[in-house]
């Protein structure tokens, strides 16, 4: 009796310690949701799995991100900020769910995704009467690459 006493005090204190780390890592926690989201300069690292998220980066400078969506939704408005010159990447892996991203229209986009039964589209509004020069906005590219997988991305302005 005194030997499973002390296995179930181990166990026991081994599942609080777990759920403590646990909880740190995962910020973002309730019933029927788990995952987590963190933005540290300019950068988003989001891991969503049977729940919603909505943010609006205010951040000066975009610098990329990382979006995994599990049976979840992700909207992400980027016109309250700006690229770095060169590349930006945004990888995304999205399985039976979905993402919309808000995204200037004056920004170079490609979109370099493998789908599976999924799609994406631009529904950008794009304004083709301004002059096409080489001037440093359109030395800006974000170039969103990943995985979807029975979902959909929709890219809006």
């Amino acid at each position: 009796m005194l030997i499973r006493a002390g296995i179930w005090l181990f166990c026991k204190l081994w599942n609080r310690h777990s759920r403590q780390k646990k909880k740190k890592e995962n910020p973002i926690q309730g019933d029927y949701f788990s995952g987590s989201y963190i933005v540290k300069e300019g950068f988003i690292k989001s891991d969503i799995n049977f729940g919603a998220v909505e943010h609006i980066v205010l951040d000066p400078v975009f610098r990329g991100a990382h979006i995994r969506n599990n049976f979840g939704a992700t909207l992400l408005d980027l016109r309250h900020t700006t690229l770095n010159p060169g590349k930006t990447y945004m990888d995304v892996e999205c399985n039976f769910g979905g993402i919309e991203l808000y995204v200037p229209s004056e920004w170079n986009l490609s979109v370099k995704a493998d789908t599976h039964l999924a799609g994406y589209t631009d529904k950008r509004l794009i304004n083709r009467s301004r002059e096409h020069t080489a001037s440093e906005e359109e030395e800006k590219e974000l170039i969103i690459h990943g995985k979807l997988t029975l979902s959909g991305m929709e890219i809006k302005n």
